[in-house]
Parts: structure tokens; sequence; C-alpha cells
């Protein structure tokens, strides 16, 4: 049904106008909604259209990310925009689904992004302070391929919220291109979010936690996470830099778990 509504979208855009066409990610906007029942307001202006998507709950997080990776998979011959648009909207879900649920679980929770995004992630870090309790949630700002900018990030976190315990590097962005055609900037940019700064939260988390000292207790252990993909394991046609990025980021996390047990 998804697979479906989203082509079918497709089929009508291309019938519009070009100033009524929507853009990737309303085509995909819209065939969430109507796949959750999730109403959107039809006269939002312009400038507020990059902040329209609703606050999913936990469940209808992971129903539309659902939503997102049967479209991924189900597609061979999706346009380039759309697969950059559904891969864009499968990290921010993975990411708002995570900070909900580690919210829900009683964690103090940072919410780091982008300066671009730095809207969205203090929505978010506001809705869950509403939610549990003031001092739940921060949103803070930083680029992981600086190593700076971690250290920072991880100062202002323990600054506001206590002691790291948790650190998930899930920063990551997708690129869409066939192998021969993908430049040095391409690769260079995708192994440097997608590997070096989880490279760098890695580092940085572990001698702060290092630094702590042991955790309490009756505590739970302290936890480093990343995220790798599918595309470690599985060759997929458009992503090698993607593909590899991603085989970068497993075999050193397994590394990283056996030195610091």
């Amino acid at each position: 049904m998804a697979i479906t509504s989203f082509l079918n979208l497709i089929e009508e855009q291309e019938d519009m106008e070009a100033e009524e066409e929507l853009s990737p990610d309303e085509v995909l906007q819209e065939v969430i909604n109507e796949h959750l029942g999730v109403q959107q307001a039809d006269d939002e202006d312009d400038d507020n259209r990059a902040d329209s998507r609703p606050q999913y709950t936990i469940q209808e997080a992971i129903k539309a990310l659902q939503v997102v990776i049967e479209f991924r998979e189900g597609c061979d011959n999706m346009k380039t925009a759309h697969l950059r648009a559904i891969e864009r909207l499968e990290q921010e879900l993975h990411a708002e689904a995570i900070t909900r649920r580690l919210a829900a679980e009683g964690y103090a929770v940072t919410i780091n992004d982008i300066a671009a995004n730095k809207a969205g992630a203090d929505r978010l870090a506001a809705k869950l302070n509403e939610t549990y309790g003031d001092g739940t949630s921060t949103g803070t700002i930083a680029d992981v391929t600086s190593p700076l900018e971690v250290k920072s990030m991880i100062d202002e976190s323990v600054r506001q919220l206590g002691p790291l315990t948790v650190m998930i590097a899930n920063a990551g962005i997708a690129g869409v291109g066939a192998t021969l055609d993908l430049s040095y900037e391409d690769v260079a940019q995708i192994m440097n979010v997608n590997f070096t700064g989880v490279w760098y939260c890695y580092t940085h988390a572990a001698r702060q936690m290092i630094a702590q000292g042991p955790v309490p207790e009756g505590s739970t252990r302290y936890k480093i996470l990343g995220a790798s993909s599918i595309a470690a394991y599985k060759p997929c046609p458009l992503l090698a830099h993607y593909c590899a990025s991603k085989g970068a980021v497993r075999s050193p996390t397994q590394v990283f778990a056996i030195e610091m047990a």
C-alpha cells in the first residue's frame, strides 16, 4: 500500500504545472501522513513549510520508519532526488525515535545537530521537557567532523545535564551516484561524517567517561553506540561510498568494544 501510494503521488506530481510541484520531501511526507492517518494543514505558508513535519510519538516514528525503509527497498527505479529525500527522512526518524525512547526510559538527553537544523533540535528538546519535566533534554549544535566541536558538545551536555553515561553516534549523510561518477569530494564528505564523525564521538565520549570514574553501584554501565547499516554487509548499487562509510563504522566499533571492556 505504501509503495503504491508513493508511486501514485510521483505520477501525479509529473502531471502538475511546475509551480505546483511538490518537492521530494513533501511527496514522501504526504505518503507517511496518509499511512499514519496524520492530517496536515493546507494553509501553511512557505516560511513554515520546513517546520511542518508532525512530532511523532514513538510508535508513529517506528511506523513511519518502516514505511520509509519499504519505499527504499521496494522501488528499484526511484529518482535520485526522491531516494535522497527518503534517506534524509529515514535518518531523522531514527534519531527522533531513539531520543524519545531514551527520554521515556528516564535518561536526560542532549540532541545534537548541525546549525541548519537547530530549530528542529530545539523543538524536540522543548517537547521532551514539556512531557517529562524540565532538565530532560537540551539541544546543541556541533559538526561531528570537527574534533573540537565534538568535545565542546560533550562538555556542554555534561554542564547542562550531568555525567555522560550513553553516547549514540548517529550522525550520518547519504549520497547517490554511480561509482565512476562520484567525485573525490563526494567520497571525502560522506567518509568524514559517517566514519570520522563516529570516531570522534567514540573517542571523546570514552575519555569523558573514563574521567568521570566508575558508575555508581547499581547503575547501568557506560554505553557507546554507533549507527552502521545493512549497507555494511549488502552491496547497494549507486551507494558505494555510503556502503564503504558504514563498513568503516562496523569494524572499528568491534575493536573499540574489546579495548574499552
